[in-house]
């Protein structure tokens, strides 16, 4: 079972059946535009005046540019600024709308951003962190600790989707799946609140999860759930070859 919508999990389907497996694609949240656009604008209609603008997911680079051209404004007006983002795949869709990325950290996630962007920091630097309602505060904690100006705001808001719940639960009462992938936390929260506590030994009984990467595997076990790997690459590849492994 993968656990995202159809369109962004494609690449990790097709990888998972050329190799002889079967999956399933159900999402569990869903990704809106916000209903108050006011402090994104008002940070979009002074972008000029950021030294950094770092996206964390192809949602938050999606939403943002969206928003922008909806202003009347184009990528153009990012010129000035360094961009940062947090994955290979969130890098390769800046990059294809025509923009240079500056910094990829080694280590996909919010602390691998901090570690690596202290070479080129100083104080009094403003950063743009456009991300989702739900995003974890250590980014903008640790970026002010360093001494910048950070302003974040919220390009999407994050919904569980139990559209299909009953298809779920369905198929992990045949026994019909081995495995669950687990892409994000908020992915891991919705499947947690979808199952309940009642019969969750016996839906989950021989089934094994996995997860891309830490911070997702330490949101499913503050959840109570079992997690029997986690990715070492936080990629769909880094993905494959922990399914292989299980």
């Amino acid at each position: 079972m993968v656990t995202r919508a159809e369109h962004q999990a494609k690449e990790l389907v097709s990888r998972i059946e050329e190799l002889g497996g079967k999956a399933t694609a159900i999402p569990l949240i869903q990704v809106n535009r916000p209903n108050d656009t006011e402090q994104l604008d008002r940070a979009l209609q002074n972008i000029e005046g950021y030294d950094w603008i770092i996206f964390t997911s192809k949602n938050g680079y999606h939403f943002f540019v969206k928003r922008l051209q909806e202003l009347g404004m184009n990528l153009s007006h990012l010129s000035s600024c360094k961009i940062a983002a947090v994955g290979s795949k969130t890098a390769e869709a800046i990059e294809k709308s025509g923009l240079h990325v500056d910094l990829i950290p080694q280590q996909f996630t919010n602390e691998g951003v901090i570690e690596a962007i202290q070479a080129d920091f100083k104080a009094g630097m403003k950063v743009l962190l456009p991300r989702a309602d739900i995003a974890r505060e250590t980014l903008p904690s640790e970026l002010r600790r360093l001494g910048a100006e950070v302003t974040e705001s919220v390009v999407y808001e994050t919904r569980s989707d139990h559209s299909r719940s009953a298809e779920i639960l369905s198929l992990l009462e045949k026994k019909e799946i081995d495995v669950i992938t687990f892409m994000s936390p908020s992915a891991v929260k919705s499947f947690s609140q979808l199952i309940g506590d009642q019969n969750r030994t016996s839906l989950l009984d021989n089934v094994k999860i996995a997860c891309i990467g830490p911070v997702t595997a330490e949101a499913a076990k503050d959840l109570g759930l079992k997690v029997d790997g986690v990715a070492e690459r936080y990629t769909v590849e880094g993905l494959i070859d922990l399914l292989l492994e299980l």
